[in-house]
C-alpha cells in the first residue's frame, strides 16, 4: 500500500483532470442504465394489445414516485399508458427511439470525455516519473555504472515505468 501512495503522489498535480474524469465516468454509467435497461417497461406497454391492461394501469392513478425498482417501473408504465392513449402508440414509439438514441449518444460522449481527461493524468504522471528517473541516473556516481550493466539499468527503468503506466 505504501508503494501505491508513493505512485499516487505523482498524480497529485492533476486532480482537476481526475475530478472531470470521475464525473464523466459516472455520467456514462447513468446514461448506460437509461439507454438499454429501461426499454423493457416501455416496450411492454407499447406492444400490449390488451386495452384492459392499459385501462387498469390508468385506473390505478399516477403512482407515487420512489427510487425503488418497482416505483420507477410503475411510474414509467403509467406515463407510457397515458401517452399511448393521448398520442398513439406510433408517436410514443418514435419518442422512445429518439430517447434511446440521445441517451446512447450522451453515454458515448461522456465515455469519450472521461478517457480524454484521463489522458493528461497518465501522460503527465509518467512524464514526471521519467524525469525523476533521468535526474536520478544523472546524479549517480560513476562507480555505479562500472558495476552494473547499462542494458540492465535501462531495461529496469523502462519496464518499471511502463508497469506503472499500464496500472
Amino acid at each position: 500500500m505504501r508503494k501505491f501512495f508513493g505512485v499516487l503522489r505523482y498524480v497529485n498535480g492533476y486532480w482537476r483532470y481526475g475530478i472531470l474524469n470521475i464525473t464523466f465516468n459516472v455520467l456514462s454509467v447513468i446514461f448506460s442504465l437509461f439507454s438499454i435497461a429501461m426499454l423493457f417497461p416501455f416496450l411492454k406497454v407499447l406492444f400490449s394489445n390488451d386495452p384492459q391492461q392499459i385501462a387498469q394501469i390508468i385506473a390505478k392513478g399516477k403512482p407515487v414516485f420512489s427510487l425503488s425498482t418497482d416505483g420507477v417501473i410503475d411510474s414509467i408504465n403509467y406515463t407510457m399508458s397515458v401517452a399511448s392513449l393521448e398520442y398513439g402508440k406510433l408517436n410514443v414509439l418514435v419518442a422512445i427511439c429518439l430517447f434511446i438514441i440521445v441517451t446512447i449518444f450522451l453515454k458515448n460522449l461522456c465515455r469519450y470525455l472521461g478517457m480524454y481527461f484521463l489522458s493528461p493524468i497518465r501522460s503527465g504522471a509518467v512524464r514526471d516519473i521519467r524525469n525523476k528517473l533521468f535526474n536520478k541516473t544523472l546524479h549517480l556516481p560513476l562507480s555505479y555504472y562500472s558495476e552494473e550493466r547499462k542494458g540492465d539499468i535501462m531495461s529496469r527503468m523502462t519496464t518499471d515505468v511502463q508497469e506503472i503506466e499500464w496500472s
